[in-house]
């Protein structure tokens, strides 16, 4: 019963039935893989922006700058 609730409610949420979504607080700019299980991604967070790089042990916060500071990017995926 716990599963069907589940995946109503998260049916819901996706098709908009329960209102407008506020806005995410964190934003993926951009991802970069490096080598097989080690990616860099900057990442906007409200008025910073963070380069995090992941790898099999964990992550690293390499940068974290405001907003204002970087230049303009687009994300392209």
């Amino acid at each position: 019963m716990t599963a069907l609730w589940a995946v109503t409610l998260g049916w819901l949420r996706r098709s908009g039935a329960l209102g407008p979504r506020r806005p995410s607080a964190i934003e993926v700019l951009d991802s970069r893989p490096l080598a097989p299980g080690h990616t860099l991604h900057l990442v906007r967070v409200r008025q910073r922006t963070l380069l995090v790089a992941t790898h099999p042990a964990g992550c690293a916060l390499l940068d974290n700058q405001p907003v204002e500071t970087l230049p303009a990017c687009s994300a392209s995926r």
